[in-house]
């Protein structure tokens, strides 16, 4: 009976930490299983996030081609009217100089009765 006893006793001692170590490690594994969970739903989030990081690059992109276009073609209507106006500008110096050269052949006219028709006629051409 006494060795019974010592032996229910030892069993008692040795089955014990067994049991609380069956306790921990169950514990362990509900642990790591959220832990696995919450893993998850961070790679899901970072995965949509990246996804929404991938949409608004190519709208950003889409936005910077399209104000791109937009100023190449401002540009070219200002090339456009500065050819213009270069042009009015040409024109303008020429009829400047030939008013000049009118305005002078009248001076000198003026200046000089003597001068044929002919002579008069030459200077007024230019």
């Amino acid at each position: 009976a006494e060795e019974r006893a010592r032996l229910s006793q030892q069993l008692q001692l040795e089955v014990t930490p067994t049991l609380e170590w069956a306790d921990t490690i169950a514990d362990l594994k509900l642990l790591l299983a959220e832990a696995y969970k919450e893993k998850d739903k961070l790679l899901l989030r970072l995965d949509n996030e990246k996804a929404a990081m991938a949409i608004k690059e190519a709208e950003y992109e889409r936005r910077m081609e399209q104000q791109y276009a937009q100023h190449k073609k401002e540009l070219e209507e200002v090339k456009g009217r500065e050819y213009v106006l270069k042009a009015r500008l040409k024109e303008a110096e020429k009829g400047d100089a030939a008013f000049r050269r009118l305005t002078h052949s009248s001076e000198t006219l003026a200046a000089h009765p003597t001068l044929d028709e002919k002579t008069m006629a030459d200077i007024q051409k230019d």
